[in-house]
């Protein structure tokens, strides 16, 4: 089953992209807007039963944020700042201790879900990241390298579709997801590639485990992807999925049925 988390006011702004007619752009919003939404979201994924706490530790997140600005070469993100937050939120209270980022450009798509782990708020078992360009790969590379301390976090600059084969069934917590290329079943360069690769992914998903995707709440992404969608929605293989529209680009969670 579908759920739609966002509020009527979110729609008029963006952050980086503007996907509707007469949104603003939003210019150095207030912090304490920006936690008042990730409240509304977590409260929604509680009473959905995504997660079974909302609470955080916003000063830990305020030092992860700082560690990456310090240490990462970003030369471009499409994370905003609430999707950082969420993210790191959702992996604090779920605590999974094995992620599998794929389509993770230099790193910083995915280090939200890796922050708590990086920061031992938690015992991760397995932090793998992959991404098939070199040059990307090898700044991702070099970015966690800075920060990832003794965490037990590989980078693979190759094709994800290769490297997810590589481990056993039922090994992953989490599955984060932010491709952007060329789909093996339709040969063509978009946001459809992360359905094919979360039907090849499915197995490598422990029960009850998160499949989260970003973009997924764009117009571009519904036209493109609406496969990742309707396989997320499809109850034979997931308990519930939520498309979070937190700003213009949003996510989609999904918890593999048990």
């Amino acid at each position: 089953m579908r759920h739609v988390i966002t509020r009527p006011e979110w729609d008029k702004y963006y952050y980086h992209s503007k996907e509707r007619e007469g949104q603003v752009k939003i210019e150095h919003e207030p912090k304490e807007t920006e936690i008042e939404k990730v409240d509304v979201v977590l409260g929604e994924l509680e009473r959905l039963g995504f997660i079974d706490a909302t609470g955080y530790d916003m000063d830990a997140l305020e030092r992860f944020r700082a560690l990456v600005k310090e240490n990462f070469f970003i030369f471009w993100t499409a994370i905003n700042p609430p999707v950082e937050r969420l993210l790191y939120a959702i992996s604090y209270i779920r605590k999974p201790k094995s992620i599998f980022g794929f389509g993770i450009f230099t790193g910083n798509p995915v280090a939200w879900s890796f922050g708590p782990a990086i920061q031992k708020v938690y015992e991760a078992t397995r932090l793998e990241a992959v991404e098939i360009d070199e040059n990307n790969g090898r700044i991702c590379t070099d970015n966690f390298n800075e920060i990832k301390g003794d965490v037990p976090l590989t980078v693979h600059v190759e094709d994800g579709f290769e490297t997810i084969e590589r481990f056993k069934d039922g090994e992953f917590d989490l599955v984060y997801m932010d491709a952007n290329g060329k789909d093996p079943e339709t040969g063509k360069n978009n946001k459809r590639i992360n359905y094919t690769f979360l039907k090849r992914a499915y197995p490598k998903l422990k029960p009850g485990g998160l499949a989260i995707v970003h973009n997924a709440y764009q117009e571009s992404f519904r036209q493109d992807a609406g496969a990742y969608l309707d396989f997320t929605a499809d109850e034979k293989y997931f308990e519930r999925t939520a498309t979070v529209g937190i700003d213009e680009q949003g996510l989609e969670i999904s918890i593999k049925k048990g």
